[in-house]
């Protein structure tokens, strides 16, 4: 999988996720959607980290966590992405 394929990946998967498990069906939801103006909270990102951690094998350091990088799904999916590769790179 190329690494371009890989961010696709994670995004759709992302995406998927927060549209069925965090955001009700009147949530206009893309890659660009502005995740914290849209009701993204404390239960949201503990969803999202059990999610990460179970579905996409990546564990996300909470003290890593910023607004910048949950403000949209492509942040989210690019930093997700670096985690994974980062952790096949030290296996």
């Amino acid at each position: 999988m190329t690494k371009e394929n890989g961010r696709a990946r994670t995004k759709a998967l992302l995406l998927d996720f927060l549209r069925e498990e965090v955001f009700d069906d009147l949530v206009v939801l893309d890659e660009h959607t502005n995740l914290l103006e849209a009701g993204f909270d404390s239960l949201a990102l503990l969803r999202l980290l059990h999610f990460a951690e179970q579905r996409l094998q990546v564990h996300i350091p909470e003290e890593e966590i910023t607004e910048i990088r949950i403000q949209n799904v492509r942040n989210l999916a690019e930093w997700i992405h670096a985690l994974y590769t980062g952790k096949q790179a030290g296996a």
